[in-house]
């Protein structure tokens, strides 16, 4: 491993050694989501060659892995469980990038069961992500109408995913039989105590792999000091990238490029490419960040430079 990829990011001296040369940038792009679709943005892939054909565009802009939610051909607008349905939208985005690195939510949507999360692992991701804790939120999701598919009334949600430690452990024990690494996403400071407890038990390898995910309900507020405060608790040997939710997106991803952190853009995160606008295309927004991150001088890691980063097999997962 690369001493340059992972030091101690909280170090101030560190920092201002490193600073003007620091590490090639991940772009992960989440091109999706979970729940919303083309009713907040016509541009949102939802079906297999949708998916595929904008995680081709996000990667010729830049990005290095692709965040999917496989959905359900039956109701599109929820979460695919059936592993033979995500492999088909692994498969499809596989065909068209042979290089990019494929990684599969495990948090998927709270209409989902814990059984149907694990049944992502079938699937055979590189990297699955994994909730350091329980979810809660409350939010209401606008109609969607015809003539789009599976039309239905505005929704709201008021539920929690119920990740326990035992339930994290089994996922992570899940991940290493299969070779998949675990992105552990880090809602708030206490989902460290799930993190030790996955390192403790050697379920999860170095490098270890955290991203902080900010602006969701329950979640640590989404402020420069927090994202501070949370990179200064970093396990050693972690690589480390920040998600920014709505408005919040562009600051926060932009203070994790200037710490030497890395980065998650995409349309399930954020639909806009600026106040008012929408994004046109997931590419968009991984075109946004790379200009961000080469004015900081973060060159923009190939899928390549990210497999040796993130200790995942350089040669990538068939489907």
């Amino acid at each position: 491993m690369d001493n340059n990829y992972i030091w101690n990011f909280a170090n101030s001296y560190d920092w201002m050694e490193r600073i003007g040369k620091l590490p090639p940038l991940v772009v992960t792009c989440a091109v999706n989501g979970g729940i919303q679709g083309k009713e907040v943005n016509e541009a949102l892939p939802e079906t297999p060659a949708e998916i595929a054909q904008s995680a081709y565009e996000a990667y010729n802009a830049g990005a290095s892995i692709v965040h999917i939610h496989a959905r359900d051909r039956n109701c599109i607008w929820k979460n695919a469980e059936n592993p033979e349905e995500i492999l088909e939208v692994n498969g499809a985005v596989r065909s068209k990038c042979k290089e990019i690195i494929i990684n599969n939510s495990t948090g998927l949507g709270f209409q989902s069961t814990m059984d149907g999360r694990l049944n992502v692992l079938e699937a055979n991701p590189e990297i699955a992500t994994l909730n350091m804790g329980p979810f809660m939120e409350r939010v209401k999701f606008i109609e969607r109408k015809s003539p789009l598919q599976h039309a239905r009334e505005s929704l709201e949600i008021d539920g929690v995913i119920p990740f326990t430690y035992g339930v994290i452990e089994n996922f992570a024990s899940r991940m290493a039989e299969k070779s998949i690494k675990p992105e552990m996403e880090v809602y708030q400071p206490g989902h460290y105590w799930a993190v030790k407890a996955l390192i403790t038990k050697g379920l999860v390898k170095p490098p270890y792999f955290v991203q902080f995910v900010m602006g969701t309900q329950t979640g640590i507020y989404p402020t420069p000091q927090n994202l501070l405060n949370l990179i200064s608790e970093l396990p050693h040997d972690t690589v480390f990238s920040t998600i920014g939710i709505g408005k919040y997106q562009w600051a926060l991803t932009t203070l994790s490029i200037m710490m030497g952190g890395h980065v998650r853009v995409g349309m399930e995160d954020n639909i806009y490419v600026k106040r008012g606008q929408k994004l046109k295309s997931n590419a968009e927004a991984v075109e946004k960040i790379v200009r961000i991150a080469k004015e900081f001088n973060r060159e923009i890691a190939t899928p390549a430079q990210a497999r040796e980063m993130l200790g995942i097999s350089a040669i990538p997962k068939t489907y």
